[in-house]
C-alpha cells in the first residue's frame, strides 16, 4: 500500500492531516496495462521499421545495379583512372547541357581551368565554335570528343 500524508493548515495552525492511499495491486494492474500497450506498440514499430528498411534498401540497391558499396566504389575508381590516363579530353553533359564528367585534358585543351562539373557547356566561349553540338550530344548520348 502507498499513503501520501498532507498536513492540513486553518489561519497557519495545523488543524488535521489528510491521508491518502492506494493499494499496490492498483497500481501495478494500472502500470501492467499500460506497459503490455507500450511494448505491442514497440514490437509493431520496430517490426514495420525493419520491413521498410528492407525494401528501401532493396529497391536503392536495384537502382545501382544490384551493386555493393565497394563494387560501386571501384567503378568510380576505374573510371576516374580511364578519363585521366587517356590522352584525350572528355566532356560529357546531360540532355539540357549540364556538365557532368570532364577531366584534365579538356579543361587545359580548352584552356579553361575552372570547367566544373553542373556548369552550362552553352556558358562557356568554346561552345560558340560548335553550334551543332547539343544535337551531336544527344545522338553520342552526351558524349563529346574533344582533340
Amino acid at each position: 500500500m502507498v499513503e501520501a500524508y498532507v498536513p492540513i493548515y486553518t489561519d497557519g495552525i495545523q488543524s488535521g492531516v489528510a491521508i491518502v492511499s492506494m493499494y499496490n495491486g492498483r497500481i501495478l494492474q494500472t502500470i501492467k496495462g499500460h506497459a503490455f500497450r507500450l511494448v505491442m506498440f514497440s514490437v509493431l514499430a520496430v517490426f514495420l521499421g525493419v520491413i521498410i528498411a528492407y525494401s528501401l534498401s532493396k529497391n536503392i540497391k536495384k537502382n545501382m545495379y544490384n551493386l555493393e558499396p565497394e563494387a560501386i566504389a571501384l567503378l568510380l575508381n576505374q573510371q576516374e583512372t580511364v578519363l585521366e590516363y587517356i590522352g584525350e579530353g572528355i566532356v560529357a553533359t546531360n540532355h539540357i547541357g549540364e556538365i557532368l564528367l570532364v577531366n584534365e585534358n579538356a579543361k587545359s585543351l580548352l584552356e579553361i581551368p575552372n570547367l566544373k562539373l553542373g556548369m552550362k557547356i552553352t556558358n562557356l566561349p568554346v561552345f560558340k565554335l560548335f553550334k551543332k553540338l547539343p544535337s551531336k550530344m544527344k545522338k553520342n548520348g552526351g558524349l563529346v570528343k574533344i582533340k
